[in-house]
């Protein structure tokens, strides 16, 4: 399973600068829509944008590898 390690990123930028980061000042900054960054940063996406993943990197300074994570699961199988 694929998880997102927004949340994390979001906390280690907000303790760097040392201020606070509401979605809806990502979405000013970055370019994402707070809803989107909502949905991602609470795992109830399905498909990435490599824009999204772009800028994200860009804002965060960091690879796609330090936004997304793979956890396998025993329970899933390799059909789609």
């Amino acid at each position: 399973m694929i998880y997102s390690r927004l949340k994390d990123l979001i906390d280690q930028k907000e303790t760097i600068e040392g201020r606070s980061l509401s979605y809806r000042t990502i979405q000013d900054e970055c370019g994402v829509s707070a809803s989107t960054i909502s949905r991602l940063a609470n795992n109830k996406m399905d498909r990435f944008e490599k824009d999204l993943l772009n800028k994200l990197c860009l804002y965060f300074a960091c690879s796609v590898s330090d936004i997304l994570e793979y956890r396998p699961n025993e329970a899933e199988s390799c059909e789609l």
